[in-house]
């Protein structure tokens, strides 16, 4: 990986990142054709990169033992259970992660993108580069958890499906964000998620209009969803009790239907709907409504 996409372009005799000749499979999975190599760097281009594609990595600009290992336009780091990425190349704007990745021969689980990953690459002179536009992964993708920060001021990047292994959205991980459209991976007509945390600030400052709240989801965090456009809410159930922290949807003034499925916990707040439109009240359908109501402050 280089800093500057003049740097890139200008290292032509250099490997293309996405050439990596060794690609492996998982169990009943057919192997991934090799991408073409190319003597320049194309930006975007492992975009379209097969489902099974395994990359091997290498150290960060050729350096022994940074800690930083590269591949498929993608910079990792080693993590607790597999790798976490680290940061993307300037050039890019659209990119897929992969499932797994390969360090010396040996497969590593893609779990985790960490803290700050790709904050503020929203296309301003930031030394971030290209504004990200589109995020993907593989349909066999393991990923656990969106570390905090992670997708913070990026403007331009206006939606994501998750992966059905996800389990963590961290703290303001897509505040500020340019986030319409949430969406999850679909089996036999249902969303599919493990999805247990949405951290505090997780999508404050957003352009979400609807929302889908998995069962497994258990803890709404402060501010989660505070001060975008929702107007409509589905809490999924059944599943556990349901806690939503202080003003986790506060200045939502345009919610006009909420169906609910959930039992909500005592220990929520009742602050949880601050500053939202008077007809609230009347919004909420569903099973629970009473308790929905009561507990998160609706009158």
């Amino acid at each position: 990986m280089k800093k500057t996409v003049k740097t890139i372009v200008a290292a032509a005799a250099a490997s293309f990142m996405c050439a990596v000749p060794t690609v492996a499979s998982f169990a009943n999975v057919p192997a991934a054709t090799s991408i073409t190599a190319s003597a320049y760097y194309i930006p975007n281009s492992c975009e379209d990169i097969p489902d099974d594609f395994i990359p091997n990595l290498s150290y960060y600009n050729g350096v022994y033992d940074t800690g930083v290992y590269s591949g498929a336009h993608v910079d990792y780091k080693k993590c607790p259970g597999g790798v976490e990425v680290y940061r993307i190349d300037v050039a890019d704007s659209r990119i897929k992660i992969p499932a797994r990745v390969k360090i010396n021969d040996v497969e590593y689980k893609v779990i985790r993108i960490g803290n700050g990953a790709f904050k503020d690459k929203n296309g301003t002179p930031n030394g971030m580069g290209a504004a990200l536009t589109k995020i993907t992964f593989s349909t066999y993708s393991e990923l656990e958890e969106i570390g905090a920060n992670a997708f913070q001021g990026c403007t331009k990047l206006k939606e994501i499906k998750l992966p059905k292994t996800l389990k963590t959205i961290g703290n303001q991980a897509f505040k500020d964000s340019g986030m319409e459209m949430v969406s999850y991976t679909v089996e036999n007509r249902q969303p599919v998620s493990s999805l247990e945390t949405i951290g505090n600030e997780a999508f404050m400052n957003t352009n979400l209009t609807k929302i889908y709240i998995a069962p497994t989801t258990t803890t709404i965090g402060a501010n989660a969803f505070n001060n975008t456009n929702i107007a409509e809410m589905n809490f999924a159930g059944p599943g556990a009790e349901l806690t939503i922290q202080s003003e986790a949807f506060a200045n939502c003034t345009k919610i006009n239907y909420i169906y609910n499925n959930r039992r909500i916990s005592k220990n929520s707040s009742t602050a949880a709907f601050k500053n939202c439109n008077s007809n609230l009240k009347n919004a909420v359908k569903g099973n629970y409504v009473s308790e929905f109501k009561s507990r998160l402050g609706i009158k």
